[in-house]
């Protein structure tokens, strides 16, 4: 292994340590917390899977989808690794604009389907009755995709609008 690839190593580590850790560490207290979570015999008990109310399912697809955004950020820095590209800034402020955005979106784009009906052909798509378990897969999704996500949006609201977006 090069002085290179080492150093790059070694601030990947650190990157991992000081950013998706604690990130991870946090977020999930928080979550558990606006659950009502406060000891383990309430864990043991909780029923994550099951009705929801709109803030509820906001809640929810806001942690789910930051969940899929770290994923697809770990996955992201695994690539520039491999290709000799990584950046320990460059990954720390790219990793925390989509932590600012991607989650939002994903907010949007599921509440948009909590509360429309889209029909393509005899193909009805809503999530208005959806099982919470839809709810998380697709929020990690939208957090793994989140550029894609990003296009989604903005092709709802030129539709919406009937204006292109700037």
């Amino acid at each position: 292994m090069s002085e290179s690839e080492s150093r790059q190593l070694k601030e990947a580590l650190l990157l991992i340590v000081v950013y998706f850790v604690p990130l991870i560490g946090v977020l999930t207290f928080v979550y558990l917390k606006l659950h009502g979570v406060s000891d383990l015999e309430t864990l043991a008990r909780i029923d994550f899977i099951g009705g929801g109310s709109p803030i509820g399912v906001v809640i929810k697809v806001l942690y789910w989808s930051t969940i899929g955004a770290l994923a697809k950020q770990a996955f992201a820095m695994r690539q520039d690794l491999a290709a000799g590209r990584f950046s320990f800034m460059g990954n720390l402020v790219e990793n925390l604009i989509n932590l600012l955005s991607v989650p939002v979106i994903a907010v949007a784009i599921v509440s948009f389907l909590r509360i429309t009906k889209l029909s393509i052909g005899s193909l009805e798509l809503t999530l208005e009755q959806a099982d919470v378990k839809l709810i998380i897969l697709l929020s990690i999704l939208l957090g793994f995709f989140g550029e894609d996500a990003r296009r989604y949006l903005t092709g709802i609201r030129e539709r919406v609008m009937g204006a292109p977006a700037k």
